[in-house]
C-alpha cells in the first residue's frame, strides 16, 4: 500500500513528511506507468522550410553563425504531395504492348492550400526547436499567404526567420498601404531607393498594363482610381501621382501572394471537396481581422433568404456566419436570384469577400513581417554582414529560452504541475492562521499586512472553503524552503499571474467603451493604479503595458496614455512576460539551487532590516523625530504595506496629512472653476510627474470646495520627469506643487520632503525581501496542500469498486466496449438489469454547463432591468405618491429576492411563487397603467427613455406560464440546469473513460473540472489515462489530481477488510 492507513494530525501539519510524501504521490504516478525521464536539453534549431535546402543559398552562411553561438542545425523540408496510380508503357514504341503500373506524386504548392498551412502551423510549434525559414525569391508574381499563420507562430513566442531578401524587398513588406490612393507609405518614403525602383516599374507601360489587370475586377477602392485602374489595364496613358501608383502596385503585389489561397478556398466549397467544419476554420482563418459587422454589412443580400427562412445577419461570430453562406450557395446553385439589378451569383460572392480579405491584409501584414528577423542577401548594397549576425544571434537567443522553458516544463512531475496550477484555488480560505514559531516579528508583520492580502483571498462565509495552516512545523526556518526553488517559485509566478488577470476582468467588467468614455487619456493611468498599485502588486508600469500586449488585450496602449519609462524603482524586474501569463515558469536561472535561495533571502533581509534599523537610529538622535515616529508606530504594529487603506487611515490622524491637504489645496487654487468644468460627476483625475509618487501611498484621493459642490481630486503620478511634458490642468497642478516643494525652508515642506525620502527609500529597500518572503510562504502553502491531499489515502483508483457504492458513482464516456469490473461491484450487466452507478457522455453535462452560464446571465439581466424599473420609480414618486407604487414596490422586490436563489435550489416551489407572483405584478400594471398614477407616469418614461426596449418592461412574462408548450426560454433554461445539476452533484465519484482520438471530449473534461471546481463542489475525478499521450496526461494534470489517474486494465480493487 502506498500510503498509511491513518494519519495522525501531527502528520498532517508536520512539514517535515513532505519529502516523503511528494516520493509517495510520485510512486503511485511511476506505478501506474507515467513516464516522467527527460533528457539533457540540447541546442539545436531545425529550420522548417517549403522548398529544398539546396535552394536555401545563404544556408551554409547562417550554419556558421550559429555554430559560434554553440548551436547545431538541422533541416525538415516541409511538403505534402498528391499520390496517383498511373499505367505506362514498358516498351514506348509498342502502343500495344505490356504496361506497368507506375505512382506519381505531385507535389501540392503550400501557399495556394490552407489545410496544408495549418498543419504547417501545428509543425513548426510541435517541437520547440522548429522554426519557420520563409525564403523569398521577389514581393511579386508569387503566391505567399504564410502570414496567415505568422500570428500564431508570435503567439507562441517564436521568431520566423526571412532569408533570401534585399532591403528594398522588406520595406515594400513592411508598407502598410493607404486606401484612399493620396499618400505614399511612410516607409518607401524614407527609403529613396525603394520608391525609385516601385516608381520605375509604374513606368513600364506593359508592366503596368498587366498589373492593373489583376485589380480590374478588385472591389471596395474608390471610384477615380478603380477607372484609372480599368483604363489602364485596357492600354490607356493614364497619369498617376507617385501616391497613387506605389500604392497600386503594393495592392496588385499582395492580390498576386494570397489570389492562389483564395481561388482554391473558393474551388473547394463550391465543389464541397471537403467537410463543412473544416472549410469554416479555414472562413474564420482568412477573415480573422474581419469583424462580424463589417462582413454581414457587404454581404447582407447573400445572408437572407426569406423564402427558405433564413437569416444569417444575427450571426454573433465569422464561424456562425459562414454556415448561412455555405447554405446560400447551395440556393444560388439551384436558383437565379436577383436583387433589384443585381445578380446574386457564386462568382459575385467569393469576389466581394477576396476584396475584404486583402484589404483586411494590407493593414495587417505589414506588422507581421516587421517582427521577422531577416537575413539580407549577401550582395545587398543596403545592408551589411553584420545585420545578418544579429538577426541569426536574436534567433538563437529566442529559441534557447523556448529549449528551456520547453525542459524546465518537462522536468515538471504531473503532481508539480496539478500544484502549480491550481495554487489559485488552494488560497481561498475562510481563516489563514500563521504560526510564529519561526518568523521573526518583522516576518510576520509583512505577511499579515503585505504578502498574505495579495496571495490569499480570505472569506469566513464562503461556501466550501477551508482553514489555511502555515508555518507550523519548527524544523524549518524562516528561511529554509521545505521544496525546491523552482517549484515554489513557479507557483509564486503563477499566481501573481492569476491575481493580475482576476484584478483585469474586474477593473474591465462595466465595459471597455464605458471606461474609455470615462477615463479618455487617463485610462492606462487609472486602470494601473487600481489593478496594480492599490493592491501592491510587484508589476512596473512597463512589464503591465507589455502584459496587456501579450495577452491580446490591446494592440497598442499608447494611445491609452501609456508612456514607456526608466523612472519606475518598486517592482520585481523578474516578472517577465510568459511569467505573468501563467506559464508556470520559474523566474530564476536553470542552475539556480535552494542553497543560492536561502542565501539570497538572508541577504535581502539583512538589507531591510538595515533600513529599519536606520530609520531607529535616525528617531533616537533626531531632535524633530514626529515624522519617523509615525513610521515606526505603524512598523512596530505589524503594518508593512505603505498603500494600504489602513496605513492612510493612520496618516489623516497626523498633522502631516492636513500640511499635505493644504499644500494641494495651495496648488489647486484659482483653478476650481477648471477643475468642475472638466470633471466627470464631480470628480476629477490629475496627473503628477513620477517623483511626486510616494505623495499617493499618504492619500490620492482629495476634496476640495468649489461654490456649493465638492470635487474630488483623483492624483496620479506618472512616469514623467517634469510637470512640463504634462497637458493641461495636470502640468498647472503639477508646476505649483513644484513651486510649492521648492520652498525648503519651510519646515512644514521639509516634513513632506523627508515623509516622501523615507516611503521611496523604504520601497527600493524592500523589492528583494518581500520576492524571497513571498516565495516562501508559497512554499509553505503547497507544503500543508500536500499534506492535505494525504488525508484522502483511501480515495484512490484502487479503492473505487469496494470502497464507493455504486450509487455514488458517475461514468462519463463510453463502458459499451469497456471493461469497467474494476470500477463497479455489480459486474452482471444485462441488457434490462437497472445498475445503480449513472452514464453519461461528456457532452450532456457539457450541455448542462450551458445551461446554467446562460441562464444565470438571464437572470443577472433581470435584475439589471429590475434595477432600472426601480432607479425610474424612484425618481417619479418623488413629485408623485400612490398606492400602486407601494405594492409595486413590493411585488419587485419580492421578485428580485425569489429570482436571487443559486440555480440548483430552484424548486418547484420557488417557481410556483414566481408564476403567481408573475400575475400579481401583471395585475398591478395593467390597473395601474390607466388611472393617470406612478404607474401611468413609469410606463410612459419607460417608452422615452428605453424606446428600443419596450418589451423587456414586462420582466415578469419570463415566469407567468408554466405550460410546457408556453415556457419562456429562461425558464426552460433553469428546469433543465437545475435537472441536470440535481443529477450530477449527488454522486461523489466521478469516472471518466476518455478517447484519446477524439479532441473535443478531452476539451470537455477540462471545462467540467474547471467548472466544478470553481462552484466548490466535493466531488472525487477520476481518469483512465491508458489511452492517452504523455501530452494530454499533463494538460489534464493542470485541472485534475494526478493520483486519481489510472490504467484500466492495471487496477487491482482493494477489498473493505484491507
Amino acid at each position: 500500500m502506498l500510503f498509511p492507513k491513518a494519519l495522525t494530525i501531527n502528520h498532517i501539519f508536520s512539514t517535515r513528511n513532505y519529502g516523503k510524501i511528494l516520493q509517495m504521490l510520485e510512486a503511485l504516478q511511476n506505478s501506474q506507468h507515467i513516464d516522467q525521464s527527460h533528457q539533457v536539453p540540447e541546442l539545436k534549431i531545425r529550420f522548417v522550410s517549403l522548398l529544398d535546402s539546396r535552394m536555401i543559398k545563404d544556408m551554409d552562411e547562417i550554419r556558421s553563425l550559429l555554430k559560434k553561438k554553440k548551436f547545431t542545425s538541422d533541416y525538415y523540408e516541409y511538403k505534402v504531395t498528391n499520390t496517383t496510380f498511373i499505367r505506362r508503357l514498358i516498351n514506348t514504341n509498342s502502343k500495344n504492348g505490356l504496361a506497368e503500373r507506375v505512382m506519381v506524386e505531385e507535389k501540392i504548392n503550400i501557399n495556394t492550400n490552407l489545410k496544408a498551412i495549418r498543419q504547417l502551423n501545428w509543425r513548426i510549434l510541435k517541437d520547440p526547436e522548429n522554426v519557420l525559414l520563409v525564403q523569398l525569391n521577389q514581393v511579386k508574381g508569387e503566391s505567399c499567404c504564410l502570414p496567415l499563420i505568422f500570428s500564431n507562430i508570435y503567439q507562441n513566442d517564436r521568431d520566423i526567420l526571412v532569408s533570401g531578401i534585399t532591403k528594398a524587398m522588406q520595406v515594400q513588406l513592411i508598407s502598410k498601404l493607404d486606401l484612399n490612393f493620396q499618400k505614399i507609405p511612410k516607409e518607401i518614403l524614407d527609403n529613396p531607393i525603394t520608391k525609385g525602383q516601385i516608381l520605375q516599374r509604374s513606368r513600364r507601360k506593359k508592366g503596368m498594363q498587366a498589373t492593373a489587370r489583376i485589380l480590374q475586377d478588385f472591389l471596395g477602392l474608390p471610384k477615380l482610381i478603380s477607372a484609372k485602374i480599368i483604363n489602364i489595364a485596357a492600354g490607356s496613358h493614364i497619369q498617376l501621382s507617385d501616391a497613387e501608383a506605389i500604392n497600386i502596385i503594393l495592392l496588385s503585389d499582395l492580390v498576386t501572394r494570397y489570389s492562389g489561397v483564395l481561388r482554391t478556398f473558393q474551388n473547394d466549397v463550391s465543389a464541397r471537396n471537403g467537410s463543412v467544419s473544416l472549410f469554416t476554420a479555414q472562413f474564420v482563418e482568412l477573415t480573422q481581422n474581419i469583424s462580424t459587422k463589417n462582413l454581414i454589412n457587404r454581404l447582407g443580400d447573400y445572408l437572407v433568404d426569406e423564402e427558405e427562412g433564413f437569416n444569417g445577419t444575427i450571426s454573433q461570430n465569422n464561424s456562425q456566419l459562414f454556415s448561412f453562406i455555405y447554405k446560400r450557395l447551395q440556393h444560388l446553385d439551384d436558383k437565379r436570384i436577383k436583387i433589384g439589378d443585381f445578380h446574386l451569383t457564386k462568382s459575385g460572392l467569393f469576389n466581394i469577400l477576396k476584396s475584404m480579405i486583402i484589404i483586411a491584409r494590407s493593414q495587417f501584414d505589414p506588422g507581421l513581417w516587421r517582427q521577422c528577423l531577416y537575413f539580407y542577401k549577401p550582395d545587398d548594397d543596403e545592408t551589411s554582414p553584420h545585420s545578418n549576425e544579429i538577426a541569426v544571434n536574436r534567433l538563437a537567443e529566442g529559441i534557447r529560452k523556448q529549449i528551456e522553458i520547453h525542459y524546465e516544463a518537462s522536468s515538471q512531475s504531473l503532481m508539480e504541475v496539478h500544484l502549480i496550477h491550481n495554487i489559485h484555488n488552494n488560497t481561498n480560505c475562510k481563516r489563514l492562521l500563521i504560526g510564529q514559531m519561526t518568523l521573526s516579528i518583522v516576518e510576520l508583520g509583512i505577511i499579515k499586512s503585505k504578502i498574505a492580502p495579495i496571495l490569499y483571498k480570505v472569506d469566513k462565509n464562503a461556501k466550501g472553503w477551508d482553514t489555511v495552516r502555515l508555518f507550523m512545523d519548527i524544523n524549518y526556518k524562516s528561511h529554509q524552503l521545505i521544496g525546491s526553488a523552482h517549484f515554489a517559485a513557479r507557483a509564486y509566478g503563477f499566481l501573481i499571474g492569476r491575481r493580475l488577470r482576476e484584478n483585469v476582468r474586474k477593473f474591465l467588467k462595466p465595459g471597455l467603451k464605458s471606461l474609455l468614455d470615462r477615463f479618455n487619456k487617463n485610462f492606462f493611468d487609472v486602470f494601473y493604479q487600481i489593478v496594480i498599485s492599490e493592491p501592491g502588486l510587484p508589476v512596473s508600469r512597463n512589464q503591465f503595458a507589455d502584459w496587456l500586449k501579450y495577452k491580446q488585450y490591446f494592440k497598442d496602449v499608447t494611445h491609452l496614455g501609456y508612456i514607456k519609462n526608466t523612472l519606475e524603482y518598486s517592482f520585481d524586474p523578474l516578472f517577465t512576460d510568459p511569467i505573468l501569463s501563467e506559464k508556470a515558469l520559474s523566474p530564476f536561472p536553470a542552475t539556480y539551487s535552494k542553497q543560492e535561495f536561502e542565501k539570497d533571502y538572508l541577504k535581502s533581509r539583512k538589507k531591510f532590516l538595515g533600513f529599519i534599523e536606520k530609520l531607529n537610529h535616525s528617531y533616537e538622535t533626531t531632535n524633530d523625530n514626529s515624522i519617523l515616529k509615525i513610521f515606526l508606530d505603524l512598523i512596530e504594529k505589524g503594518h508593512y504595506f505603505f498603500n494600504a487603506v489602513y496605513f492612510r487611515k493612520q496618516i489623516k490622524t497626523t498633522k502631516l496629512f492636513k500640511i499635505l491637504v493644504e499644500v494641494i489645496n495651495q496648488a489647486c487654487k484659482g483653478l476650481t472653476f477648471k477643475l468642475e468644468k472638466q470633471s466627470y460627476h464631480n470628480k476629477v483625475v490629475i496627473k503628477i510627474p513620477f517623483n511626486f509618487d510616494p505623495l499617493l501611498s499618504f492619500c490620492s484621493i482629495f476634496e476640495i470646495k468649489h461654490e456649493n459642490i465638492i470635487l474630488t481630486i483623483h492624483l496620479i503620478a506618472v512616469p514623467v520627469n517634469s510637470y512640463e511634458e504634462l497637458n493641461g490642468l495636470s502640468k498647472i497642478v503639477s508646476k505649483n506643487l513644484n513651486l510649492l516643494f521648492k520652498h525648503e525652508s519651510n519646515k512644514k515642506i521639509q516634513k513632506l520632503l523627508y515623509a516622501f525620502n523615507i516611503i521611496r527609500e523604504y520601497k527600493i529597500a524592500s523589492v528583494d525581501f518581500f520576492r524571497y518572503l513571498s516565495v516562501i510562504v508559497v512554499d509553505r502553502q503547497l507544503a500543508y496542500t500536500v499534506n492535505k491531499i494525504t488525508q484522502n489515502t483511501n480515495q484512490t483508483p484502487n479503492y473505487i469498486k469496494n470502497h464507493i457504492p455504486d450509487k455514488d458513482k458517475l461514468i462519463i464516456g463510453n463502458i459499451r466496449d469497456v471493461n469497467i469490473g474494476g470500477l463497479i461491484q455489480n459486474t452482471k450487466i444485462a441488457k434490462k438489469e437497472i445498475t445503480e452507478f449513472e452514464n453519461l457522455s461528456s457532452g450532456q453535462i457539457i450541455q448542462g454547463i450551458i445551461y446554467y452560464k446562460s441562464a444565470n446571465q438571464g437572470i443577472r439581466e433581470l435584475k439589471d432591468l429590475i434595477n432600472q424599473i426601480q432607479t425610474l420609480l424612484d425618481t417619479i414618486a418623488v413629485n408623485k405618491h400612490d398606492d400602486d407604487y407601494n405594492t409595486f414596490t413590493k411585488q419587485i422586490q419580492k421578485f428580485k429576492q425569489l429570482i436571487s436563489t443559486p440555480i440548483e435550489d430552484f424548486s418547484e416551489n420557488i417557481i410556483n411563487l414566481l408564476s403567481i407572483l408573475s400575475r400579481r405584478i401583471q395585475k398591478t400594471i395593467t390597473r395601474g397603467e390607466y388611472n393617470n398614477g406612478v404607474l401611468t407616469s413609469l410606463r410612459s418614461d419607460w417608452a422615452i427613455n428605453y424606446p428600443d426596449e419596450d418589451k423587456k418592461y414586462y420582466f415578469y412574462k419570463n415566469f407567468i406560464s408554466k405550460e410546457s408548450n408556453q415556457k419562456s426560454n429562461l425558464l426552460l433554461e433553469i428546469e433543465k440546469t437545475r435537472d441536470i445539476l440535481s443529477d450530477v452533484t449527488g454522486k461523489s465519484c466521478w469516472i471518466f473513460l476518455p478517447d484519446n482520438q477524439k479532441e473535443h471530449q478531452l476539451q470537455h473534461l477540462m471545462e467540467i473540472g474547471t467548472f466544478f471546481k470553481e462552484k466548490n463542489y466535493k466531488m472525487a475525478f477520476y481518469i483512465n489515462i491508458k489511452s492517452l499521450s504523455e501530452d494530454r496526461i499533463k494538460t489534464l494534470s493542470t485541472v485534475f489530481l494526478p493520483s486519481n489517474f489510472f490504467h484500466l486494465d492495471g487496477l487491482k480493487p482493494i477489498n473493505k477488510n484491507s
